[in-house]
């Protein structure tokens, strides 16, 4: 019995970690949606301290008309969107949770055709329904932490997405997560009908884009 349970104590961590951004959905579920969105206003007005953001009034006049499509086409999401532009050359666009979402307007600019930039958009949109930042937070926290979420103790969970709130601005998603925002993305542009390979075309730009940038730092150095 003693040998059994044993066993039992080191398969259960072994267990957690070799499935834990599955286990990860499961406590991120306990979190109350009210909760992480106030995480998320939070997080964002941090940000907006120290950038240059457009008046809420013109980016939700010149992104409505696009983005209206990807919200009506989410099935019954518990999020109400916020869409930001920030004064901001590169390439990129992120999404916190509760549904704040901040794009670049370099990356605006970048985009040839609208189904491009909605495809950004559509990757975003995926890692707040699918709750990844909450996810990546508790990933980190570790098992211990994880584990007593899953068994229904959020107390201590709750405190530690909220004093983890300033990673969601530099976190970088695994590679499972960045693929299931991918797959989710394709899906909700279908169902919105818009071309979903306007995401893979601008990620192709992305990368090029990135190639060169490393390029001319090369020479620079040289």
């Amino acid at each position: 019995v003693l040998v059994g349970v044993g066993l039992l104590i080191l398969a259960i961590p072994m267990l957690l970690a070799w499935n834990m951004e599955f286990f990860t959905g499961i406590a991120a579920r306990q979190v109350p949606v009210s909760w992480e969105t106030k995480l998320g206003e939070s997080v964002s007005a941090q940000y907006r301290i120290s950038h240059t953001l457009m008046p809420r009034d013109k980016s939700d006049a010149l992104l409505k008309p696009l983005t209206g499509a990807l919200i009506d086409a989410l099935p019954k999401s518990p999020y109400k969107y916020q869409f930001t532009i920030v004064n901001d050359g590169t390439l990129n666009a992120f999404a916190l949770p509760g549904g704040f979402v901040t794009i670049h307007s370099g990356l605006i600019l970048k985009a040839e055709s609208a189904d491009e930039l909605l495809g950004v958009l559509a990757h975003e949109i995926s890692h707040v329904e699918e709750r990844h930042g909450v996810r990546s937070i508790v990933n980190n926290a570790g098992i211990y932490m994880l584990a007593s979420a899953i068994l229904g103790d959020v107390s201590g969970l709750l405190a530690t997405v909220s004093s983890a709130a300033p990673m969601l601005l530099s976190q970088q998603y695994s590679r499972r997560f960045e693929t299931d925002a991918d797959e989710k993305a394709a899906r909700l542009m279908e169902r919105a009908h818009i071309d979903p390979e306007g995401l893979p075309r601008f990620f192709e730009k992305m990368i090029a884009e990135e190639k060169a940038m490393l390029a001319w730092a090369a020479r620079t150095v040289a």
